[in-house]
């Protein structure tokens, strides 16, 4: 429920591409945020699948058990059972 085109929200410019030399394959791209000042948000009302009491109740929660804190991932320290 993190992503604000649920609530008919458009963000665009949060971050740009930047090469890196790389001595294995020559470059690789790393992500670098802008500046908040320099964000772009539009409110295009057709993309709204979730009314915004929805949406305020939804961010209104308290966040996941500690063991999530990490990643956020409920996955994330899963592992198969052992087998005998």
């Amino acid at each position: 429920m993190n992503n604000q085109t649920y609530s008919g929200r458009r963000m665009s410019n949060r971050r740009q591409w930047f090469e890196i030399p790389n001595e294995n394959r020559g470059f690789s791209r790393r992500p670098r945020l802008n500046p908040e000042s320099e964000w772009i948000v539009r409110d295009e009302p057709g993309l709204r699948i979730i009314d915004q009491d929805l949406w305020d109740q939804v961010k209104a929660r308290p966040a996941r058990d500690s063991k999530f804190k990490i990643t956020d991932n409920p996955l994330a320290g899963a592992t198969r059972p052992s087998t005998c």
